[in-house]
């Protein structure tokens, strides 16, 4: 049984998966046979297509991977060892995300930790007009036309009390 205040996001997930035929990862709290809650990671992978099996293994693989950074960068920052000050970009909340490129990702959460295009060219080794392009495609997916319109959409989408 999902915790009734994880039901809707984990809905979230099934039609994310489903309508962008897409894995989706989520995590929810599920109800243990000593009746405590615990937290688990479900991965949704659409199998319109049979060929989605060999992916699902290692997108599986690739979300199992995510959930322990994220839990990772949780014990870092509770410790007081580094302030990420970075949303958590969860997917369920923002459907538009699982559209983004890896590369993409990576220029999305460097902008959202503060760093300006100059600084992320030379940390990703690319041009700047090259991480403009990107970001140009980041706007366009997520239907915005500005890093403070983007920083913004992203802000509200992450937001736990809507």
């Amino acid at each position: 049984m999902v915790h009734r205040d994880d039901a809707e996001r984990l809905g979230g997930a099934l039609t994310c998966a489903t309508t962008s035929n897409r894995t989706a990862a989520v995590e929810v709290r599920v109800r243990m046979p000593d009746r405590s809650w615990s937290r688990v990671l479900i991965t949704i992978t659409s199998l319109t297509d049979r060929s989605a099996l060999g992916a699902a293994a290692t997108s599986s693989r690739v979300a199992v991977l995510e959930a322990h950074l994220l839990r990772i960068a949780d014990e870092v920052e509770a410790a007081g060892l580094m302030r990420t000050n970075v949303p958590v970009l969860d997917v369920t909340r923002l459907a538009e995300l699982s559209m983004l490129t890896a590369k993409q990702w990576d220029i999305l959460e460097r902008l959202l930790r503060g760093e300006r295009v100059p600084s992320i060219a030379r940390s990703v080794f690319l041009a700047p007009s090259t991480v403009r392009n990107h970001l140009s495609a980041i706007y366009k997916t997520l239907g915005v036309h500005s890093q403070a319109e983007l920083i913004e959409k992203i802000r509200v989408a992450m937001d736990p009390n809507p």
